[in-house]
């Protein structure tokens, strides 16, 4: 087992850059968080931290640690510091982004997914959770605008649907919002949120 790690590891782009004789702490970090031993798994990474910090790999995996640790700041701070590192790679923002969106940090969700969407401009996930945080920073048109270019690529998301009734509601246009439930319905008949906003727009 740590052969076979320490085989993927040497090979692995994402870890390329760290020497390695750190590889077998790294596999240690992995055991220890299986184990449910979180603070431990992280210790094992700041030993490593304090000679390769400026290491994509060891501030990504210390962030996905401290994350679990639900030391937000941490972990944020680190997948900052990932992203300056390797300013192509898009993993640190998703990272960041669910954290954001876990603690319903509408502002960080928005800037988060614009970092998302500059580097894959159609990254699904990406531009879903960017336009729940337009809408629930009250810029449904914005929302509209991105939510439209994503229901060209995929016309059957039930997601893309949700959002977009959602944001047309927001936006007073009942009309669009219940076009798009309707939408909704037809791949999803029992799907919650057109059934409730639906019974909404009926009520007198």
């Amino acid at each position: 087992m740590r052969f076979l790690f320490l085989f993927f590891a040497f090979f692995s782009k994402g870890v390329e850059a760290l020497p390695s004789k750190f590889y077998p702490v790294v596999y240690d970090s992995y055991l220890l968080e299986k184990k449910g031993h979180i603070p431990k798994a992280i210790a094992k990474m700041t030993s490593i931290y304090k000679a390769e910090s400026d290491d994509y790999f060891v501030n990504f995996r210390l962030g996905q640690l401290f994350s679990k640790d639900q030391k937000w700041n941490l972990a944020v701070d680190h997948f900052k510091k990932a992203s300056r590192i390797n300013s192509s790679s898009i993993d640190p923002w998703n990272e960041s982004a669910a954290l954001y969106l876990a603690q319903k940090n509408w502002s960080e969700l928005e800037i988060a997914c614009e970092e998302i969407i500059k580097r894959d401009e159609f990254n699904l996930a990406g531009n879903l959770n960017y336009s729940r945080a337009l809408i629930e920073l009250g810029k449904n048109p914005k929302a509209l605008e991105r939510l439209e270019t994503m229901t060209k690529l995929y016309p059957l998301n039930k997601e893309i649907l949700e959002l977009k009734a959602t944001a047309h509601q927001k936006n007073e246009d009942m009309d669009q919002s219940k076009k798009s439930l309707m939408e909704l319905i037809l791949i999803d008949p029992e799907n919650s949120l057109a059934k409730t906003i639906l019974s909404e727009q009926k009520a007198p």
